[in-house]
């Protein structure tokens, strides 16, 4: 035995952490596990092992299932707000298609004196009179 430090105890994998917490038992359980090496192995090369800010921007990319599964509560008490800012865009845009037709008919030329008002009905361009001859 040489005179040297002891090594520190050798820290099982993350395959061996995730093997215990979750292990595979399926009629796949070959090929799952395959597949659970592979992405392990990807995490590790990638760095995303122990990156809290890779972690971080996951959980806001997947924000809506994240909200659905977890924040139920904050998403029923937001509920009432996006209905509100829904009903205040309809009735803006009603008032905005209320205003043009009102800047429409007033840049109408005005009657000539005389005439009998002919009011014009839809967009077919039909004009009907007021009173019909008997």
């Amino acid at each position: 035995m040489s005179g040297g430090a002891a090594r520190p105890p050798r820290r099982p994998s993350l395959d061996a952490y995730s093997q215990r917490d979750r292990p595979v038992r399926r009629h796949d359980a070959q090929a799952r596990a395959a597949l659970r090496m592979a992405g392990l192995s990807v995490a590790v090369k990638s760095g995303r092992v122990g990156n809290s800010a890779w972690s971080r921007r996951m959980h806001r990319k997947r924000g809506g299932k994240v909200m659905a599964r977890w924040g139920l509560q904050h998403l029923q008490a937001i509920a009432p707000l996006g209905s509100q800012a829904a009903a205040a865009k309809r009735q803006e845009k009603q008032v905005r298609k209320g205003t043009a037709q009102r800047e429409a008919w007033d840049e109408l030329p005005p009657p000539e004196r005389g005439s009998v008002a002919m009011p014009r009905t839809g967009e077919t361009g039909v004009y009907w009179p007021e009173e019909w001859p008997v």
